[in-house]
């Protein structure tokens, strides 16, 4: 399970702020609903996603989205992932997600416009620049794995942090650190990619 800065989107961190920027839901299959100022929203192609909006999947459903700076995200089933910001902070570009529970396969295109790139999930924050990974967020905690180049994933409640590389991942449970990374097995591999393939 992804360390990942998570909890609850408004317990986080400070209103994200949108400037223009957003994500764009690319293809989908299966149920999708975008909760955004207390409503409920259908997905469908062509949807734009915005800061503070979040995406709930249903079973046997499947997202793919593009956001600004060159962000690829596929979201799996029962899956739920909210857009925290996408605009500068700290005059630094920034980009953060935040994965609440289920699947997610992250691909990062190199870009100058943006800085950095942060995933977050209730017991850990991963971050890398241009570079593959999956993470899942399940009640025991949160694992990554990363397919291609290399990202830092930090434990939220004790600040421990390792580096992953290709084929290498980590979990992290509540107010743990994260393990030492470990070479996934193919079952595991396999799994993960499968429910992460985009629709």
């Amino acid at each position: 399970m992804l360390a990942v800065f998570v909890t609850c989107v408004a317990a986080f961190s400070a209103p994200a702020q949108q400037h223009g920027e957003s994500c764009t839901v690319m293809r989908q299959t299966g149920p999708v609903t975008i909760l955004r100022g207390g409503r409920d929203d259908r997905s469908t192609i062509g949807t734009v996603i915005s800061a503070d909006d979040q995406i709930v999947t249903g079973r046997n459903a499947r997202l793919r989205l593009n956001c600004s700076g060159g962000i690829d995200a596929t979201i799996g089933a029962n899956s739920s992932l909210s857009v925290q910001q996408l605009t500068e902070a700290d005059q630094s570009r920034k980009a953060v997600l935040v994965l609440l529970e289920g699947i997610l396969r992250i691909t990062l295109a190199p870009s100058a416009n943006r800085n950095s790139f942060e995933l977050r999930t209730p017991t850990a924050v991963a971050a890398a620049r241009s570079t593959i990974w999956t993470t899942e967020v399940l009640p025991a905690g949160t694992s990554v794995f990363v397919v291609e180049g290399t990202v830092s994933v930090n434990s939220r409640q004790s600040g421990a942090s390792v580096l992953l590389e290709p084929g290498f991942g980590t979990d992290v449970a509540p107010n743990a650190a994260p393990t030492q990374p470990v070479r996934w097995g193919q079952a595991r591999v396999e799994s993960a990619l499968r429910r992460t393939e985009a629709p």
